[in-house]
């Protein structure tokens, strides 16, 4: 045996033990999330949570995935989109289910979980007093998102940097748009994008169309080590980002872009 190939063994074998014994990986994710999230079930819990953070493990070490395991993960997204109706998040679960079964392909959210964001009214009506301040010096159409420049050194741009991010969300370096924590439509939907319009005239008035267009997508764990929470019943069910991007890696599921799109003349 070479010392190439005796190497190499001796790393598989060392990956293989890394993340400790392999749990029972369950078939059937959104019945055991159906039985926390009913029953307060500890045993689910703890299988969902088990298999969850030893399949982290094994992303984080780049091991090779059993097709039984990339199931579940395809079932745990699957099951999101059956958890976001439930709890009244249609949005979020739309974006769960397509990472899955989306192939990659854009797709549109209904905007009414942006215009009903306290951030992105007050932003809306940021802007549109900043187009009336510069209208006249203008070409149309205008085009003002909530990361120009021009906009974000108007005074119209600094009430919205001091807004209470948990009930308001709050305008934050570069434009971007943090969703209220009190907001759980909208932060678990997306919780950092920005507002864009474009604007013409119509005689004395103005139509704009808004829009927010927002990757859905997750930071690996070589730059983040960030996390998401699915609350259910008293429990809490952790997923790593990296873990979710790793289903890229894996081929089982897609990051894509979303927009949302309202008009409104005035």
């Amino acid at each position: 045996m070479s010392n190439g190939t005796e190497k190499l063994i001796n790393q598989l074998a060392k990956k293989a033990t890394l993340c400790g014994s392999q749990p029972s990986i369950p078939m059937s994710p959104v019945w055991h999330l159906g039985k926390m999230a009913a029953f307060g079930n500890k045993s689910s819990y703890k299988l969902i949570q088990d298999t969850l953070d030893y399949l982290s493990c094994k992303a984080k070490s780049k091991t090779q995935f059993e097709d039984s395991e990339k199931e579940f993960l395809i079932e745990m997204y699957e099951a999101f989109w059956w958890g976001g109706k439930v709890k009244g998040l249609p949005e979020a679960a739309k974006l769960a289910n397509h990472y899955v079964n989306g192939g990659g392909r854009p797709t549109e959210l209904d905007s009414y979980v942006y215009q009903n964001s306290p951030i992105v009214q007050k932003t809306l009506l940021a802007i549109k007093s900043y187009i009336e301040d510069i209208a006249d010096n203008s070409i149309f159409p205008l085009n003002i998102s909530s990361k120009d420049q021009g906009f974000l050194k108007s005074k119209y741009a600094v009430p919205l940097r001091n807004m209470n991010f948990r009930t308001e969300g709050k305008l934050k370096l570069g434009g971007v748009l943090e969703a209220a924590q009190s907001d759980h439509r909208l932060h678990k939907t997306d919780a950092h994008f920005y507002l864009s319009s474009v604007t013409d005239r119509v005689g004395e008035r103005f139509r704009t169309q808004w829009s927010v267009r927002s990757a859905y997508d997750f930071e690996p764990y070589e730059k983040h080590d960030y996390y998401t929470l699915l609350p259910l019943d008293d429990f809490e069910v952790r997923i790593d980002d990296g873990l979710s991007h790793y289903m890229t890696v894996l081929g089982i599921a897609n990051a894509f872009t979303h927009t949302s799109k309202w008009s409104e003349q005035w």
